[in-house]
């Protein structure tokens, strides 16, 4: 099966321009169709347990580059096309279900919905911001705002214990994971 770039760096959990630069480079080996490069997927460098689990890793965080639709024909998805969307995040993926299920439970108005809601409208500000430093700080103020979520649990006491646990255990984590990517790529660009 002949799978494009960015099909390719899914599967290696790699780049678009990490998987050029190895083609270019000959290190894989790749062939060039209409304009398009192509790699097969025999030539990968990674064994079929590998690939199967980075394919669900990218299937759950949204980001799945290849769809099937009848068995093993691929098509092409939103990777290829090179959207990007707040969707593929997995801080989204916690977040957003988390607090559709606290609405419903404690409504609208209670201060940790409140709180959590204004940390996704942060992680998209985050997600769609172009300088990494503006997005570093996107993401922290959606840590503090899910941080003030959790308090806002504790403190009113509402059974609250098992979303306190999902907060700090799966929504924080991935916050200040998109932190410190975001800081690294500031501070690269800040030496170049």
């Amino acid at each position: 099966m002949r799978l494009s770039i960015a099909e390719t760096a899914i599967l290696l959990g790699k780049t678009d321009r990490q998987v050029r630069y190895a083609i270019r480079s000959g290190a894989l080996p790749a062939e060039r169709v209409g304009g398009r490069w192509f790699v097969k997927q025999d030539d990968l460098p990674i064994s079929d347990g590998m690939q199967i689990a980075r394919q669900a890793k990218a299937r759950r965080a949204g980001k799945a580059a290849v769809r099937r639709t009848d068995g093993d024909a691929p098509i092409a998805g939103a990777a290829e096309k090179g959207t990007y969307s707040v969707r593929m995040l997995d801080a989204y993926e916690q977040g957003a279900p988390l607090y559709r299920e606290m609405t419903v439970a404690l409504g609208r108005d209670h201060a940790a919905v409140g709180h959590l809601r204004t940390a996704l409208y942060a992680l998209a500000a985050g997600c769609h911001a172009y300088d990494a430093a503006d997005k570093a700080a996107r993401y922290r103020e959606a840590r503090t705002e899910g941080s003030h979520a959790v308090m806002s649990l504790l403190l009113d006491e509402a059974d609250g214990d098992a979303w306190v646990e999902q907060l700090e255990g799966r929504f924080l984590p991935r916050l200040g994971g998109l932190i410190r990517r975001a800081e690294r790529r500031a501070r690269r660009r800040d030496d170049a």
